[in-house]
């Protein structure tokens, strides 16, 4: 795989990292949504929420990088499921944010 498509697929793992916490963070804001995953959930309530999203997604677009050094095969794997895991949770922001 080329470094230009690894470096393509980890963007878009941070974007849609992005993507989930501004939805989030409208959602929870506006009273239509919640946080799911109750570790993040509860770090919201120490207003933690930013600064371990942001370090989280530093860490694993970091990870993805030195997988796509070590082994390819292991890398696209990687890239995929978690592009996979995003797109559904931007997916599910998504419908809270176009309900009426």
């Amino acid at each position: 795989m080329k470094k230009s498509h690894a470096v393509l697929l980890i963007s878009v793992f941070v974007l849609l990292s992005l993507f989930d916490f501004i939805t989030t963070s409208y959602l929870i804001s506006s009273g239509r949504g919640h946080e799911g995953n109750p570790i993040m959930a509860s770090l919201m309530t120490l207003e933690l929420y930013t600064p371990v999203k942001i370090v989280l997604t530093v860490l694993i677009a970091l990870l993805l990088y030195e997988i796509y050094h070590m082994d390819a095969k292991a890398f696209k794997l990687s890239s995929f499921s978690i592009n996979l895991l995003y797109l559904l949770i931007a997916y599910n922001n998504l419908r809270f944010l176009t309900e009426g």
